[in-house]
């Protein structure tokens, strides 16, 4: 096996427009965001002491971040891949000679009435040679439809090993997760049985008391999986309703201890942030680690097949998703079926009930 010498990943803070669904305000707005990713990228490769192999860019960073939007303005808002906008990120690729990670709210043809959130990875060919499609969490914030939700048609069309994809190439074998998919173990786990050494995590954090613990979580992932992650996370929003300065920064490298290697500070602004990572430890950490070859995965699949009052597949196979509505009222008999099956007793409230914490 070849010898793959340590590299540096990126990762991209930028400021990002809110993308209008009008198609001439949204090409508009997602010039400008991906001329300064790549404005902050040339910088972040410039210096003649670094050596970066990968760059990370944020979730919403091109043609996102959250509204209130009808699915319809969503679609307006969406993009087929590639464009020429990833075509833009190719040339730098080539240019550069690195991978690049990004995400966008990716439309297409062949899924009527649907959009998804998509992250992403070229090489320095310029070819796209990964697509993620956001797994969680499409029943808060956007109506995004998820391979879940279609899984028959999606593992028909693409193959079961696209719903957690992992590129082989010369720096390491590379996966992505998007934002809130690093609270879920399951999806780091998936993703690092099909063989991700890094991950890649495009994000969009804002300040919340829930998202100020998405640090650990993250450090608990690359820990559990004994991987690499590299998030990087908005820097401000522009024209945005959550505010210019919502975001909670705090873009950062993982190594397969949990440690933070680097990271931007807590709070708003653009910048960047870069790491040495190093594959060859990396998999001989994983020959000597406690859970290597201890998992105890068929034990596990019959309890989750057995489990109850989680989200089903192919729930909008046949219809898409008309809004979030929809979304939050399945989540809601989801935990109705946990009540009734006396899986999760539920809660009393009592006169202290404004004490309670109730997660949104």
């Amino acid at each position: 096996m070849t010898l793959i010498q340590p590299y540096e990943i990126a990762c991209i803070q930028p400021q990002a427009h809110q993308c209008p669904s009008d198609p001439r305000g949204r090409d508009e707005a997602i010039g400008k965001n991906l001329m300064r990713q790549l404005e902050l990228l040339d910088y972040a490769c410039a210096s003649g002491r670094g050596n970066v192999k990968i760059v990370v860019m944020p979730e919403y960073g091109i043609n996102g971040a959250w509204q209130e939007r009808t699915v319809e303005e969503w679609i307006s808002t969406a993009l087929e891949i590639p464009n020429p906008w990833t075509d833009l990120l190719a040339e730098k690729a080539r240019q550069r000679n690195l991978y690049i990670c990004a995400n966008m709210l990716e439309k297409d043809p062949e899924w009527p009435g649907r959009f998804f959130n998509t992250s992403f990875i070229i090489d320095p060919r310029g070819e796209i040679i990964l697509k993620h499609w956001k797994h969680n969490h499409n029943a808060f914030l956007l109506p995004y439809t998820s391979p879940c939700d279609v899984y028959d048609e999606f593992v028909r069309r693409y193959g079961r090993e696209a719903l957690f994809p992992v590129v082989d190439t010369p720096l390491g074998r590379l996966g992505v997760l998007t934002c809130c998919e690093c609270m879920f173990p399951e999806l780091a786990r998936c993703t690092v049985f099909n063989g991700a050494e890094v991950i890649l995590h495009p994000t969009s954090e804002f300040q919340d008391q829930i998202t100020e613990i998405t640090d650990t979580l993250k450090c608990a992932r690359a820990y559990d999986t004994v991987s690499y992650w590299a998030s990087a996370n908005i820097g401000e929003y522009l024209d945005a309703g959550r505010g210019v300065g919502a975001s909670r920064g705090r873009s950062l490298v993982i190594d397969y201890f949990g440690k933070i290697l680097t990271s931007t500070p807590p709070g708003p602004g653009e910048t960047t942030t870069r790491a040495t990572v190093d594959i060859n430890i990396l998999r001989y950490h994983r020959s000597q680690s406690l859970s290597s070859g201890t998992i105890r995965t068929e034990m596990f699949s019959h309890e989750y097949a057995a489990a109850k009052g989680g989200w089903r597949s192919n729930l909008w196979l046949d219809q898409p998703i008309v809004g979030l509505n929809e979304t939050r009222e399945r989540r809601q008999e989801n935990i109705q079926e946990n009540y009734q099956s006396g899986v999760w007793p539920e809660p009393v409230l009592n006169v202290h009930k404004d004490t309670v914490t109730v997660r949104e």
